[in-house]
């Protein structure tokens, strides 16, 4: 009787473990919007998910994720008569972070959602130049440099439709509660006497509509 248990016990946790090991996954996707949008070269008003690579681990019923996204701009207007013979220089960047727990929902073979909340952390930098040459020939310049970092939540929906075993496409909508601690400092090396450092806080709370479409790959 005890062998008889004992090799029922064995087959039975044999095949939990074979179960556990089928649901669970692991995921890398790809938000290729950006390109989408870039290539349409259309404008909106509506706030785009920041997060281009996401990276997952499902365990059975509940799972982590992580995503990131960075984005660099610089543009430079060189001297002109249309600018006074000013020099404009902007730099702007964004990185973005993000780590979430997940749980999960399959309909059939090829829809199922997910859903969760992530921790956000958002980092903006922006810095502003404008060079001026006098009549004297005196170089002078104005600068605005603003670094803001934010702190906050994110309960999200993800649905994925799925074209095979290991291949998919996702969108997700998420509702966002920012806090930012912003830091703005102004120089003017003509007139010094205007220098300034500004210290806020911002906060921000939005609906972040599906302004994404992931590729995902499961292995």
């Amino acid at each position: 009787m005890k062998k008889t248990l004992f090799i029922i016990g064995f087959v039975c946790s044999s095949i939990l473990g074979s179960a556990q090991k089928d649901s669970s996954f692991f995921e890398i996707g790809l938000n290729v919007f950006p390109v989408i949008r870039n290539y349409n070269s259309a404008e909106s008003d509506i706030t785009l998910n920041p997060y281009a690579l996401q990276l997952e681990k499902s365990f059975g019923k509940f799972g982590l994720r992580v995503g990131a996204g960075y984005r660099s701009i610089e543009n430079t207007e060189e001297p002109s008569d249309f600018n006074g013979q000013n020099t404009f220089v902007q730099d702007t960047s964004t990185m973005d972070l993000r780590f979430g727990v997940v749980l999960y929902k399959n309909f059939n073979e090829k829809w199922s959602i997910k859903y969760g909340v992530d921790a956000i952390v958002a980092n903006r930098s922006s810095n502003s130049n404008t060079i001026f040459v006098n009549a004297n020939n005196i170089r002078h310049e104005t600068t605005n440099n603003t670094e803001s970092s934010g702190f906050g939540v994110a309960p999200f929906i993800f649905a994925q439709y799925h074209f095979s075993k290991n291949f998919s496409i996702g969108t997700e909508m998420s509702f966002r509660y920012l806090n930012n601690e912003i830091a703005t400092v102004r120089e003017n090396t003509e007139f010094p006497e205007f220098n300034a450092e500004i210290n806020r806080t911002k906060t921000e709370v939005e609906l972040l509509f599906p302004t994404a479409l992931f590729v995902i790959v499961r292995f």
